[in-house]
């Protein structure tokens, strides 16, 4: 399991990649800068469908996968 630290490490290399800045990819979103800049840092969690709206505003698709047990 990925804890909120390395997604938000792996989102912030996919916002560089696509040369974004925080700010503005918070503004495509419609979320307060400071509000994205937590998700990078790790400092809160992100909901799923808070996740995949990152990957779509990235040009991203979320694959999820589940093991029940």
């Amino acid at each position: 399991m990925n804890s909120p630290k390395e997604i938000g490490d792996y989102i912030k290399k996919l916002r560089k990649s696509k040369k974004l800045t925080q700010a503005s990819l918070a503004q495509q979103l419609g979320i307060d800068p400071s509000t994205y800049a937590q998700f990078e840092a790790g400092r809160t969690n992100m909901t799923l469908a808070t996740i995949n709206r990152i990957a779509d505003a990235l040009g991203y698709k979320l694959q999820v996968s589940f093991i029940l047990k």
